[in-house]
């Protein structure tokens, strides 16, 4: 059922009440501690598609055709939602700790994230993003970083992180074709860092199979390729400024 503005808005929605120093050392803990343990980010893109699906409203049209580039959404987008939501709605529902975008742009329903899931602010992947703090972060420990950009990340993260493995995912893969390819991946490295797309399970299927401690860490992969993709790498005016994740800054 389609469900009006006026109705939609009066559901309970999601509110970061896990102050960031705290989640931030519960981070550091858990990779100290090789614990299994999974940090998943809900931004604009997540809401937006979460809404469409559950209350039928529309993206904002440029917003949509970004993410039909960047997140290679399927062409019938209305057709696919259910298939393409499902990996959000587990990394909600099963993750150790949630980053939650800032307000009015990221609007999730209380109902989805359980009660016993912690909620923080989106912006703890910045907070852990310094490539020069990140051999401090963990603590000599190997990191795999999953993501569909691996060439030049790897040439620009390398000189920060010790122990690295780059593991590429095709641009284009659906679900199903994703989710086969973690389900068989098999690497050393206790730590896991990952972003693409809606693939918001990628962090939990690792967690459960291989006992990782995995972040998603969104836009800052981008970043550590050189890419400001986001103001808040640019240091506009107004935005928290990250411009310390951006390794070899390049104009975009």
């Amino acid at each position: 059922m389609v469900m009006g503005n006026k109705e939609t808005e009066l559901i309970p929605k999601v509110r970061a009440t896990t102050p960031i120093a705290y989640a931030l050392k519960r981070v550091r803990d858990a990779i100290k501690n090789e614990e299994p343990f999974v940090f998943t980010r809900i931004g604009d893109g997540e809401s937006y598609l979460i809404r469409s699906h559950l209350f039928g409203e529309e993206m904002p049209k440029k917003r949509e055709k970004q993410m039909f580039v960047d997140w290679q959404l399927p062409t019938d987008l209305k057709k696919a939602l259910s298939e393409i939501t499902a990996p959000i709605f587990k990394g909600m529902e099963f993750s150790n700790l949630v980053g939650l975008g800032s307000s009015p742009t990221v609007n999730i329903p209380a109902y989805l994230v359980p009660k016993n899931v912690s909620v923080c602010a989106a912006g703890l992947s910045q907070r852990i993003g310094d490539p020069n703090q990140l051999n401090d972060l963990l603590h000599g420990k190997g990191v795999a970083v999953i993501t569909n950009h691996g060439d030049t990340l790897e040439k620009n993260l390398r000189p920060f992180v010790k122990n690295l493995n780059v593991i590429h995912l095709d641009h284009n893969l659906g679900v199903a074709e994703y989710q086969d390819r973690i389900n068989n991946l098999q690497f050393e490295e206790p730590v896991v860092m990952w972003g693409y797309g809606y693939a918001k399970d990628i962090g939990i299927l690792l967690r459960d199979r291989l006992g990782k401690t995995c972040l998603d860490m969104g836009s800052v992969l981008d970043a550590w390729r050189g890419l400001a993709t986001r103001g808040c790498y640019r240091g506009v005016p107004g935005r928290s400024d990250f411009r310390h994740c951006v390794i070899y800054p390049e104009k975009v």
